[in-house]
């Protein structure tokens, strides 16, 4: 992943909000003081060299507000494209905007100028636009409009592997209470089988508020509700990472275990200001985890995010570091 570039743009006035589909708990949300800022795009002097447009927020956001319908993306004589699909990373407090086609069909085309928007909900409304975890939107003053030339030069990112990246530092931190002889809440966290038996899917107990996976019904824990231990492709319903993200160690404290594949300092991002850290605690029961010891370092977090992201595929078992 490259350098994330503070860049200015100008605001380019009027943004058709589009309905909300879903708002569940949002109006159950105190509304905050402290706005959303944006902190910087992936865009480089204006264009647009990866396939996906990212854009990092100085907040932890609301996952639930994080939707196609909380943006819209239109060409320069503003014509709307075919919506994207968005994803939150909750680590580096970033949404990647992405093709909504499969490999092959062209989305947004080559050398063509576009302008994403982020929208700013009116005054009183429950929906559109992205929040803040204790439901600030972004100040109806700041920049939001993103414009950039697209162009095909995707850059190489840090890959991960499970086994090197993410295996040995969750045996060693979390393994002491969740292994596979009776792991506490019946999280096995120690090999890929464990993981896929008990995690991926896998409601998390400590969020169970509803029926099924997902529900939306307004609760104080709105951020944690019905949250599956590891949704793949979606960091941002994974209450692990949320556990984890809290229990996040000092950048200086040394890795546990076989260290992961580093990450660049522009890479990993700004940590969480202590009020986030805060607002995010109060909405993530049980608090952050490992109870004992040291918590995960920024670098296995990112490769954690990545990973989930990525669909959360296991292999079948793990060898030594490697």
């Amino acid at each position: 992943m490259p350098a994330i570039l503070r860049t200015s743009f100008v605001l380019v006035a009027g943004f058709l909000l589009l309905a909300c589909e879903d708002t569940g708990g949002l109006s159950a949300l105190p509304q905050s003081i402290d706005p959303v800022h944006v902190t910087g795009t992936n865009l480089v002097d204006g264009e647009l060299r990866e396939p996906e447009l990212r854009v990092r927020f100085d907040r932890p956001l609301l996952p639930i507000s994080v939707l196609r319908q909380s943006l819209v993306v239109v060409t320069n004589d503003n014509r709307s494209v075919e919506p994207p699909v968005v994803r939150y990373d909750p680590v580096l407090r970033e949404i990647a905007v992405a093709s909504p086609f499969p490999p092959g069909k062209e989305w947004l085309t080559e050398g063509g100028y576009y302008r994403l928007v982020l929208g700013v909900p009116d005054e009183g409304a429950t929906v559109g636009g992205v929040r803040a975890v204790d439901g600030g939107t972004l100040a109806r003053n700041a920049t939001r409009t993103f414009g950039f030339v697209v162009r095909g030069a995707p850059t190489p990112t840090t890959a991960t592997d499970y086994c090197r990246d993410l295996q040995p530092w969750l045996s060693a931190r979390c393994g002491n209470c969740h292994g596979a002889s009776g792991g506490v809440l019946g999280l096995d966290v120690t090999s890929p089988a464990g993981l896929k038996r008990t995690a991926i899917g896998v409601v998390a107990r400590q969020t169970a508020k509803g029926p099924t996976v997902g529900g939306t019904e307004p609760s104080a824990l709105v951020l944690a509700q019905d949250l599956p231990r590891i949704a793949p492709g979606d960091p941002s319903r994974s209450y692990l990472i949320y556990k984890a993200f809290l229990g996040e160690q000092p950048p200086a404290s040394a890795p546990i275990g076989c260290p992961a594949t580093p990450f660049s300092e522009a890479e990993r991002g700004e940590p969480l200001a202590d009020r986030d850290r805060s607002a995010l605690a109060d909405r993530i029961p049980g608090g952050a985890m490992p109870l004992t010891g040291p918590g995960a370092t920024r670098d296995e977090l990112l490769h954690l995010s990545r990973w989930i992201a990525a669909g959360a595929v296991l292999p079948t078992s793990c060898d030594a570091c490697r």
